[in-house]
């Protein structure tokens, strides 16, 4: 087993994670106001690569938008919205910043998959609980797409001790993916996605989101946020999986969400996996995103 303690510190301090990355920052400080749809459209730009990779997502199946969109403009305006585009620019340029193919294991799809799935939902959601339940927050969808940021985090700084990770997810003895890493490697993604969270200093719901989605003791502050986020990424995990769905009722309880509501929207998921599945793939495209 690998020292936590030496990880932490690599992990907090090694060059090859840089810190949040300047276009980032631009996006996660612009407001959501529809006056600023040129701004952000202009900002973008400045970064052809991932400009085009946007533009790609919104001619994507998923989004149902029948004339091609060549501009990114028009990729705000007219199918995505102006909150939607931060959201897929920052979760670009962070998912961006790794580089997992020393590590044959990990798949860069099903990351991607797990990612989007548990945004789609989290946000489709998150409407049907109780107002106070909600804390005011307005960015649900880029909390679930970041959720597991930690995991390309690992893949990344440690290929070969994630290499022996993956093969054992889903194994018989029933242990998650942050069981087996924290045993391989003293740290699991969550905990190594909230130092690199509070590293890029990024809002503290966004870290609460990384470090707890899949701690079911969590009662801190953002525990609804992080309790619904980890509900929806166990969804996604059984969609790519072809498993069975776990008993999340209690839960979804707690969070003041009715059985049919989850429902509809699971099957909603379930209708559009192969939406979903486009959108992974058109994530995982190799791409230089600039900071």
């Amino acid at each position: 087993m690998t020292d936590a303690k030496y990880i932490r510190q690599k992990i907090q301090l090694l060059k090859e994670l840089p810190p949040l990355p300047v276009m980032a920052q631009k996006i996660l400080s612009m407001s959501n106001d529809e006056a600023d749809i040129q701004v952000l459209a202009d900002t973008l730009e400045k970064d052809p690569c991932l400009s085009a990779r946007i533009i790609g997502l919104a001619n994507a199946a998923y989004f149902g938008w029948p004339g091609g969109v060549r501009t990114m403009y028009d990729a705000i305006y007219k199918v995505l919205g102006l909150k939607m585009v931060k959201n897929l620019a920052v979760g670009l340029i962070l998912g961006g910043l790794f580089r997992p193919e020393k590590c044959g294991t990990f798949s860069v799809e099903r990351y991607w998959f797990n990612a989007v799935a548990t945004a789609i939902m989290a946000q489709n959601l998150f409407p049907h609980m109780p107002p106070a339940l909600r804390l005011g927050l307005d960015n649900i969808y880029l909390d679930g797409l970041l959720h597991d940021i930690g995991l390309p985090a690992l893949v990344h700084l440690f290929p070969e001790e994630m290499d022996r990770v993956f093969p054992r997810r889903n194994g018989q003895d029933g242990r998650s993916l942050g069981e087996i890493s924290r045993d391989i490697l003293g740290i699991a993604p969550s905990q190594a996605g909230g130092l690199l969270a509070r590293k890029w200093h990024l809002p503290e719901d966004f870290v609460c989101v990384i470090e707890y989605h899949d701690d079911p003791g969590y009662e801190g502050e953002f525990w609804t946020i992080a309790h619904l986020v980890g509900c929806c990424a166990r969804l996604a995990g059984s969609f790519y999986g072809n498993r069975g769905f776990g008993d999340e009722s209690g839960l979804t309880e707690r969070l003041g969400i009715t059985e049919a509501s989850l429902e509809k929207v699971k099957l909603a998921a379930i209708g559009n996996l192969e939406g979903i599945r486009e959108m992974a793939m058109l994530f995982s495209k190799n791409g230089s995103v600039n900071g």
